[in-house]
Order: C-alpha cells, then sequence, then structure tokens
C-alpha cells in the first residue's frame, strides 16, 4: 500500500551560533521569517483559489451547454478552500518511484510542493472520481466529495502525475532499437557479418521476444524501421520479411505510435493508474482513435466507469492543452464528471452527451464529407462567423484523429493503491 507523507520544514540554526543566547535570537528569527512566508504563502493561494471559484460561477453558460439542466453537483477544477492549509507542507510520495520505474521512468523522491489552484488538476480528478464510485458504487456520496472543488487526494495524484511527467523516460520500444544496436555493434566485427545480423527473421523475431513482445505490432514496426534505417545507412535494401512490414497498412499508424513523447504520454497514465489502484483499467481507444469512432461506440459500451481524454482548441483551431473527464454508464442512464464544471447525467447511452462535451471543447465536429456542397460550404461559413464572435472553439479538420483516448477504469486486481496517511 502507497502513502503520500507530508515532510515537515524546520529551521537549520547558523552554524556560526557560539553562545545559547545568540543560538536562541537566530532560532526566534528563524521561526519569525518561516511564519512569515508560511502567511504569504496561505495568502497567495486563498487568492488563486477565490480566482478560479470567480471563474467557475462565470462558467454557468458553458455547463448548462454541456448538462441541459441536468447537474447533480457543481465543481471547480481546483482544491478546495478549507484544504488549504494541507498544501503549504510538500509531500513525498512512497512508492511512486518503484512504480514508475516498472514503466520506464526515473522518479525521485524529493519532496515537493502541490499546485492546487493555478493549472488545473482534471487529471487527478478524474482518476480519483473513477475510483471512489468504483469503491462506493454510489454517485451521490461521491458527488458531494467533488462538490465545489476537488478533495485533497485528487490533487495529490495530480500532482504525482505532474512529477511523472517531468522525469527522464526511456520506453519498452525505445530500449528494443537500443539493445539492438548495441548487440549489432557487439557481435559484428565486419560488414558482411552486420548484415547478415541485420537480415536474418530468425535473430528479428529472437530480440522481440527477450522482451515478451514477438506479437506486437508496434514492437514489430519499431524494430523493423530500426534494421531498414540501418541497412539504408549502408546503402542495402531490406529483406523481404522486413519490406512486408514497412508495406502493410498499419505500418504509419505503428510507426507514430513509437513516437516517444506518445510513448510517454501513455505509461505515464499507466504509472498512475498503477499508482492509485486502478490497474485493472484497460485502454479501448489510444491516442490515435478519431471522435467519431468514439461516438459511435457508445452505444455498445459496457455498464461501467471511463476515463475520457481529448484536446482543447482554441476558436483558431490552434490545440491550447488538454482535458479528462470521468462518463459513468449506468442501465438507463449515463453521467459524466467533468472537473470544470460537475456531475450533469442524460437518460440515455450518453452518446449525445459525450458529443456536447467534445462540441465545447473542440467545436462542432466538422461534417466527414471530403466535399460539401455549395450550400453546405455557405452554411458552414455563416456558423463559423457565429462561433468567432460567440468565442466557440474550432476543431481544424487536419488533425481530427489525436489526442483522444478512452480508458475502461476497474480497480486493481490485489485492491492495492496509495492511501493518504
Amino acid at each position: 500500500m502507497s502513502s503520500i507523507r507530508p515532510i515537515i520544514q524546520t529551521s537549520l540554526s547558523p552554524e556560526a551560533c557560539v553562545t545559547s543566547g545568540e543560538k536562541g535570537t537566530s532560532e526566534k528569527m528563524s521561526g519569525i521569517f518561516s511564519g512569515v512566508a508560511k502567511l504569504l504563502k496561505q495568502i497567495h493561494l486563498n487568492l488563486q483559489c477565490s480566482h478560479i471559484k470567480l471563474e467557475g460561477a462565470l462558467g454557468f453558460v458553458k455547463r448548462h451547454s454541456l448538462f441541459k439542466g441536468k447537474c447533480v453537483a457543481k465543481t471547480t477544477n481546483c482544491g478546495k478552500g478549507e484544504d488549504i492549509g494541507k498544501y503549504l507542507q510538500p509531500v513525498a510520495p512512497e512508492n511512486l518511484e518503484g512504480t514508475a520505474e516498472k514503466r520506464g521512468f526515473q522518479v525521485d523522491n524529493d519532496p515537493f510542493l502541490l499546485d492546487p489552484f493555478s493549472k488545473g488538476v482534471c487529471y487527478g480528478a478524474s482518476i480519483w472520481f473513477s475510483r471512489r464510485y468504483l469503491e462506493t458504487g454510489d454517485l451521490n456520496t461521491v458527488a458531494q466529495e467533488f462538490k465545489g472543488g476537488v478533495p485533497y487526494e485528487a490533487v495529490l495524484l495530480q500532482g504525482c502525475y505532474e512529477q511523472i511527467g517531468r522525469a527522464p523516460f526511456e520506453s519498452v520500444l525505445g530500449k528494443i532499437s537500443i539493445d539492438f544496436r548495441k548487440n549489432l555493434e557487439e557481435k559484428c566485427a565486419t560488414e558482411e557479418e552486420k548484415y547478415t545480423f541485420l537480415t536474418d527473421e530468425k535473430i528479428f523475431n529472437a530480440h522481440l521476444r527477450e522482451f515478451g513482445l514477438e506479437d506486437k505490432p508496434e514492437a514489430k514496426a519499431r524494430l523493423a524501421l530500426t534494421v531498414a534505417t540501418c541497412l539504408d545507412a549502408k546503402k542495402h535494401s531490406p529483406p523481404s520479411f522486413i519490406q512486408t512490414i514497412i508495406d502493410s497498412r498499419e505500418f504509419v499508424v505503428m510507426a507514430q505510435r513509437c513516437n516517444e513523447s506518445i510513448q510517454k504520454h501513455a505509461a505515464a497514465q499507466e504509472t498512475m493508474k498503477d499508482f492509485s489502484g486502478l490497474g485493472g483499467s484497460t485502454v479501448l481507444f489510444d491516442e490515435y482513435s478519431s471522435p467519431y469512432e468514439i461516438l459511435d461506440s457508445i452505444p455498445s459500451w459496457q455498464t461501467g466507469v471511463y476515463e475520457l481524454s481529448l484536446p482543447v482548441y482554441n476558436i483558431l483551431g490552434t490545440q491550447i492543452g488538454s482535458h479528462a473527464v470521468t462518463f459513468v454508464k449506468e442501465s438507463n442512464r449515463s453521467y459524466l464528471f467533468d472537473p470544470n464544471y460537475g456531475l450533469g447525467y442524460e437518460d440515455t447511452n450518453g452518446q449525445e452527451l459525450v458529443r456536447r462535451l467534445f462540441s465545447v471543447y473542440c467545436g462542432e465536429l466538422p461534417s466527414l464529407d471530403s466535399r460539401p456542397s455549395f450550400p453546405k460550404q455557405i452554411y458552414s461559413l455563416i456558423k463559423r462567423v457565429r462561433d468567432i464572435y460567440l468565442m466557440r472553439p474550432h476543431f481544424p479538420r487536419s488533425i481530427i484523429h489525436h489526442n483522444f483516448t478512452v480508458t475502461q477504469m476497474k480497480l486493481s486486481p490485489t485492491k492495492e493503491g496509495y492511501s493518504c496517511a
């Protein structure tokens, strides 16, 4: 069981203390400065909290656009004001280092301060909301815990997620390529030996088996790309088994998924699920899924809890961030928890609710017609002018297949996770 413990800051006496009187004076001054710093920090957090509460109050228009008046509880994307005292001390997340290391991260155990009010805590809030619902099975109870702001535990998870995001990372796919190149240099002395090594299908498959990834298309794509690059550097053509992988319809997508930043983002989320006791979760749609695929699949989703990540666009069609929410599907009703607005519901399968979610953050999804008719073009232009006037986000056609993910959330089989000590 992981735990997060607060670190109590203590003042250090100057090394040059000579007498007990001087030492006492120094400790008093240190205590005064420490108290003033703590007070200023608390004032700063209070001001940040008030600012975000005001923004939340002004968000009633988008809340109504999203929930159509069916809102169970309102919240804001920040910590609660009554928890400010807890954020004055740094925290040290125990067991985070070991959990992250399994996914390729190098996280240290240095304590850090949480930032509950300035940047948003949507991912931590979504993770903690999912866990609490899976534990209690009672949405009303969980909604009350998030009323007016997210609980301290959610802010802790967000802080841990950000620590992982800043940590050095080496993906398993990256290690496959690095180790293969290392074996090439260590085992092959001549150009002829290197060519034989690179074109031997048995060596190729054996290397994938060492990592237990012989059946993973993205692993094959990454290693095939490595082999082809090494051969091209020597002006050699790839062998037929490598060319077959490269020519496959899935190769381009698989090669994109080998991107280190995509791998790091996915590994960071997997780490957080392991750390927060949600290790039984399953990714249904990854970063290269279309929003249309997601919307079309919703009627067939099983009852349960789902974490949705989506991009956020401005009125110019530029991505300015990403957002995470929780979707709960019950037999006769669907719920959506958005840390920016609260918990709302719809008495359907939830397809329309998620479509409105995409519209709020991404703009209205464009038509899939490659050549819309002239009347449709005029109508689209009028809507575009209207959206700019109303400062609504614009969904750019060119990148509609990026950054949407769906994960079905489940508790870890061992029921392990972190707790607050």
